[in-house]
């Protein structure tokens, strides 16, 4: 009798409890889900992501991300420049425009009037305000990070490459934002078109110092000034020295570099591909040596 009593007395318990804590860890997994907010303002045409952010993963900063979200998270974007705005994303997964995002208003202008109720333009074709916000989800349901690159429709030049992590990725701590290595020479001004409406190539990629390795040899190239000439000091194997003076130029993503001269006479030409602040190639220095051999450059903006 004491059995069944204490049997039947423990039942209303263990169900109390699950009553209580049930609630509070579907609330926990519904907060987790929910994720955190991250805002990028976009100023002088360009997205200004947060101070810091959580640890980009080596292979996409090598990319040029500057960002890490994980999915779950609000990515809110806030016009606060004077010109309109078209956000947009086109990559696998997290594809969406300002137009279909979750658009406020976050201010008013000088005479106290809200800036933009609507938070959208005119006509068929919207775009975000100044002074208006849109949200987004990011969204990744795999197992591994995936890019989140934003650009804008208007502003062809103001890109910003993120990474969203998966919901469960390790908490690896967080990191200052890397440096965008364009922002250098970025004109205030809308940027320049040809007649047939293509933007000119007023860009800067080149950042300020450049560390490479070709062959058995690593170097450091100094940007002099704003120009496109380097001054590249080399190290051997055995720690011999030579220095070069190169010429750099740029056509989208890329680079071609003229040895100008050299202490040890070589005079070489190089080619290679700029994705994110790295530059990979072939070079070849055809009064020393036949064929091609591989080159590989890091940009660095400080």
């Amino acid at each position: 009798m004491k059995q069944l009593l204490s049997k039947s007395t423990s039942r209303p318990t263990t169900l109390m409890i699950i009553s209580v804590v049930l609630p509070l860890l579907i609330s926990s997994a519904e907060a987790q889900n929910r994720g955190k907010t991250v805002e990028i303002d976009i100023t002088n045409k360009q997205y200004t992501p947060p101070p810091t952010t959580p640890k980009i993963p080596a292979s996409f900063k090598d990319q040029g991300a500057r960002l890490a979200v994980r999915a779950g998270d609000t990515i809110k974007i806030c016009n606060k420049d004077v010109l309109v705005m078209k956000p947009f994303s086109l990559s696998p997964g997290n594809k969406f425009n300002e137009a279909n995002g979750s658009v406020q208003d976050i201010g008013k202008d000088q005479y106290g009037m809200p800036t933009n109720p609507k938070g959208v333009g005119v006509g068929s074709n919207p775009g975000l305000r100044p002074g208006a916000c849109m949200s987004y989800v990011a969204k990744n349901p795999g197992k591994d990070p995936i890019f989140l690159k934003l650009g804008d429709e208007i502003h062809a030049r103001n890109k910003l490459y993120v990474v969203v992590l998966p919901a469960n990725a390790p908490d690896q701590g967080q990191e200052n934002t890397p440096h965008d290595c364009r922002r250098f020479l970025r004109p205030t001004e809308e940027y320049p078109v040809d007649a047939a409406g293509n933007i000119i190539d007023d860009w800067d990629d080149l950042g300020t110092t450049w560390t490479e390795e070709e062959s058995d040899y690593t170097s450091i190239w100094t940007r002099q000034g704003t120009t496109k000439i380097f001054d590249a000091l080399y190290t051997g194997p055995d720690g011999q020295k030579a220095t070069t003076r190169n010429s750099v130029k740029i056509d989208g993503a890329m680079i071609t570099i003229l040895r100008l001269s050299s202490s040890d006479t070589q005079l070489c030409e190089y080619h290679g591909t700029l994705t994110g602040n790295t530059i990979i190639g072939t070079y070849k220095c055809p009064r020393s040596w036949a064929g091609e051999r591989h080159w590989k450059a890091t940009i660095n903006c400080d």
